[in-house]
């Protein structure tokens, strides 16, 4: 939760709770010296991790994953297609929409010759 300092007041340097920085260092190892070596001028800590905390987890998921397939391959299972879980977009046009195009250039097509055949 980021914390909305104005652009005019002093900067405050705010020590945080050593119960917090222990559990947090628990969960991502280094998280405290990362934050604190990416920390811009005039950003406090909270917010640092606030901008770092959606590639920490993303590094972490996929981390998850990596140990999961590593796991699979030595059991002699086929790796997971993570496809069907991961959030994205396809690329490409759909069976369905491939052929409603296919359809509807056969019969602008045939517009297209029944008016020229009309002149």
């Amino acid at each position: 939760m980021a914390t909305f300092i104005p652009s005019d007041a002093p900067y405050i340097q705010r020590e945080i709770p050593p119960d917090y920085a222990a559990s947090l260092e628990q969960l991502a190892p280094n998280i405290n010296s990362l934050v604190e070596s990416t920390q811009g001028p005039n950003e406090s800590w909270v917010d640092s991790l606030a901008r770092l905390l959606p590639v920490v987890a993303s590094t972490y998921q996929q981390k998850q994953l990596l140990d999961t397939q590593v796991q699979r391959a030595r059991a002699g299972l086929p790796p997971l297609d993570v496809t069907q879980y991961a959030p994205g977009f396809q690329v490409g046009l759909s069976a369905d929409t491939q052929r409603l195009m296919m359809w509807g250039g056969v019969g602008l097509v045939a517009v297209v010759w029944m008016m020229s055949r009309k002149r």
